[in-house]
């Protein structure tokens, strides 16, 4: 990541914006903090208004789901509780002694952890019960009636999402994907004229998130997928050691072949020789660690509007 390829494909995106054509590029990364960086670096390099086409992953599905007609409404965090509390209470025969509602009672924690599990599984595409049942089946243990139990769970869950007309955040992406499928995902009602589209730094993409984007693809002119890979995605080790060490990126490295995008390796500019470091260093004292912060901050801002430092 510090080779200049995000830099270097935030550069296009930036060009556009500066010409009045943000509404033709969709630039999606990982982390409310990089969406941070992003903006601020904007703001510093451009004045008056203009359209900021930056978002995480999630804020982009939630964004682009609110356009979708017939859209179920999105349950927010705690009443995904509520949800659930109220679910195995009407249902609490229905699970034995595994589930029942005194352990839940007895154990506050294990309703938190009953959610994570089921918001879990439907993130990564395991919406399926049948398919939930499949994988444990490859589990080995002792835990068999705990399986069953958790798999009547989210059968049970689904259902009643279903019933009630209402969704949650994996349910967001599930939705999508489908809509992806069937070809009735369209980014234009957010993006008018979708010309680049870059995704900074997915190195790990559940299988609904691999179909809205392999979407996008389809409909923007350009894309771009900055990753950080040891090998091509075409070339990849079939070795046992590297299928050990790199399991987690032969999923992508699969969706990419997929696709069927060019892999380039990203080759940085030579980077500037720097000045010639000082023949003094310059050591002050502070009065106390309150002040030597003060100090150090007043020292970084000074560089920053020296523009010797960037953020």
């Amino acid at each position: 990541a510090r080779d200049g390829k995000h830099a270097d494909a935030f550069r296009r995106c930036l060009n556009l914006i500066r010409a009045n054509q943000g509404q033709s590029c969709l630039y999606v990364v990982c982390s409310d903090v990089r969406v941070q960086q992003l903006r601020q670096r904007v703001l510093r390099e451009m004045g008056g208004c203009f359209h900021l086409p930056v978002a995480t992953f999630p804020a982009f599905a939630n964004a682009l789901y609110r356009t979708c007609a017939g859209r179920k409404r999105l349950l927010g965090g705690l009443e995904q509780v509520i949800f659930l509390e109220d679910l195995l209470r009407r249902h609490a025969d229905q699970f034995g002694a595994i589930l029942h509602a005194a352990p839940l009672r007895d154990y506050p924690g294990m309703m938190a952890k009953l959610l994570e599990f089921l918001l879990d599984v439907r993130r990564i595409g395991l919406h399926s019960p049948d398919a939930l049942a499949e994988r444990f089946q490859q589990c080995h243990g002792r835990q068999r009636g705990a399986y069953h139990a958790l798999v009547a769970l989210l059968r049970l869950y689904s259902g009643a999402l279903d019933d009630a007309r209402v969704t949650d955040q994996p349910g967001v992406f599930l939705e999508l994907a489908e809509r992806a499928a069937a070809g009735t995902l369209d980014v234009r009602v957010m993006t008018p004229t979708p010309e680049l589209f870059v995704l900074e730094g997915a190195d790990e993409l559940p299988e609904p998130d691999q179909q809205i984007v392999a979407a996008l693809c389809d409909q923007f002119e350009q894309t771009l997928l900055t990753l950080d890979l040891p090998f091509s995605p075409y070339h990849f080790p079939e070795t046992d050691r590297a299928f050990r060490q790199f399991h987690l990126l032969r999923g992508i490295c699969g969706f990419i072949r997929r696709l069927g995008c060019s892999a380039l390796p990203f080759a940085p500019a030579a980077l500037p020789v720097s000045a010639a470091p000082p023949d003094f260093v310059t050591i002050r004292a502070s009065a106390n660690r309150s002040a030597e912060v003060a100090d150090i901050a007043g020292a970084i801002r000074a560089l920053w509007r020296e523009q010797a430092v960037s953020a």
